[in-house]
């Protein structure tokens, strides 16, 4: 957490932001236009999405109970989450087919950095609990806490 706090700022600004869903009608839509057209309308999308989603599970992530916000596994997840914005936050939204692939190729990564989130969350829950620092009373309370930050819907709040 140390490692990033000027992009906390940051973070805080776009998580304020309002994230927009793709509608079944416009991808419906988007069936008739030429590939590279398609290509760039969603890749414009998730260039303004991502950041704003990312953004808001860093806040959840700063926001957890019962001491997980300060477990080590936690915060490595927590510093995936920071790395993917910056990384996502610095690249200009794309114009071209060529800036289409470097994006891609960047969202590859984020994709691969992030495939061991849930490992690595249960990891710092079980460290937790074999420390002591959580209890089984507190288990149900957890237990809602990650299936609303896995399951919600992007634009609530924990």
């Amino acid at each position: 957490m140390n490692k990033f706090p000027q992009f906390y700022n940051k973070i805080f600004d776009y998580s304020l932001k309002k994230g927009t869903h793709i509608k079944l009608i416009d991808m419906l839509k988007s069936y008739f236009m030429k590939d590279n057209t398609r290509m760039m309308i969603f890749t414009k999308h998730l260039h303004k999405e991502l950041p704003i989603r990312l953004a808001n599970r860093v806040t959840d992530l700063n926001n957890l109970p019962f001491g997980l916000a300060k477990n080590h596994s936690i915060n490595k997840v927590r510093e995936w989450y920071l790395t993917s914005f910056i990384e996502l936050t610095e690249v200009n939204e794309p114009q071209t087919i060529s800036d289409i692939e470097k994006y891609r190729n960047i969202v590859d990564i984020v994709y691969k950095r992030h495939a061991p989130t849930l490992i690595t969350m249960s990891k710092g829950l079980y460290e937790l609990k074999r420390d002591n620092q959580i209890s089984d009373i507190e288990a149900p309370e957890i237990q809602k806490v990650l299936n609303k930050f896995y399951k919600k819907d992007p634009y609530s709040k924990l």
